[in-house]
């Protein structure tokens, strides 16, 4: 099923359901800016309540990051899980947080600032039954790209967040995820 599926995709047969286009999932994922004495580097996070932002580890352990010029404020984060949650003064609207995990054969959109880009990458997924070293893996006729990591992987029918983008594998064609269900914002 899901070879035809990514086949179908390929040549155009298939359509996928309507990717949430309101301003507020938009601004819900903010760019994670990390400006260093030789560039930058970048990541993706995204808003899951009042004052509660999540990302990955890999991007918010990087020295002098800010989110939208203010520095982020991490209050937790787990190296081995590749997680990590953020708070800030602002309130704003926010994703809300699917802790059931991931559903084999079910369509999901990675999110993220591909390249740290102001503009959002959206790419279609499927999630292929397979866990590999604590990630699901989702596969796609695209991966996640640089900078996505930290980004929202959303349930496409119901807009909810599953879990964060982690890590992409171009020649395999897959991007690895961690399940929101196996961290502590799924455990309270």
């Amino acid at each position: 099923m899901l070879r035809k599926l990514l086949m179908a995709a390929l040549v155009g047969a298939y359509t996928p359901p309507a990717v949430p286009q309101t301003a507020p999932l938009l601004e819900s994922i903010p760019l994670v800016f990390c400006p260093s004495k030789d560039g930058f580097s970048s990541g993706t996070a995204f808003r899951v309540g009042p004052n509660l932002i999540l990302s990955v580890a890999h991007v918010t352990s990087l020295p002098q990051c800010f989110i939208d010029g203010e520095p982020i404020n991490v209050i937790h984060t787990s190296s081995t899980a590749d997680f990590s949650i953020l708070s800030d003064d602002r309130i704003g609207d926010w994703i809300k947080v699917d802790c059931a995990g991931f559903v084999k054969g079910r369509l999901y959109l990675s999110i993220g600032h591909a390249r740290g880009m102001e503009q959002l990458t959206i790419v279609p997924m499927i999630f292929t039954g397979e866990r590999e070293g604590g990630q699901a893996m989702l596969a796609g006729v695209f991966t996640a790209q640089p900078g996505m990591s930290g980004g929202p992987v959303i349930d496409a029918e119901t807009h909810e967040v599953v879990g964060t983008t982690n890590t992409a594998d171009w020649e395999e064609g897959v991007t690895g995820s961690i399940e929101l269900r196996a961290t502590s914002v799924c455990r309270r």
